[in-house]
């Protein structure tokens, strides 16, 4: 066994006992594949659930990860934010037939 793999089974079991920094690190291998099975949505949970636990850097990669996310949103032409859903063509046809909706119901109550 190499010296690689023997760490990330420490880093494994110190997660699995609780400890918040090794959790953030298992994230970071699941992330590169560095000892593990490359998996991005376990890499981000695990980062995720340490930086909950209180982890400077693993908060500090999620805010570096949403903020690149953002703008790669952006420079796709995708609307980000809380007022992403504002542009979506459901909230449009949604609008439409609420308007609608009003409408009738003003004109059958003789407003």
């Amino acid at each position: 066994m190499s010296e690689n793999s023997i760490n990330i089974e420490e880093i494994r079991r110190a997660a699995e006992d609780g400890d918040s920094l090794a959790l953030y690190k298992l994230g970071l291998c699941c992330l590169s594949g560095d000892g593990v099975e490359q998996d991005e949505v376990k890499g981000i949970r695990c980062i995720k659930e340490a930086a909950e636990a209180g982890v400077p850097d693993a908060r500090k990669w999620l805010k570096r990860h949403r903020k690149q996310r953002r703008k790669n949103d952006e420079s796709d032409g995708r609307k980000t934010g809380s007022g992403a859903f504002l542009y979506s063509p459901i909230y449009w046809w949604m609008w439409v037939i609420m308007t609608v909706i009003a409408a009738i119901v003003l004109i059958k109550c003789k407003w």
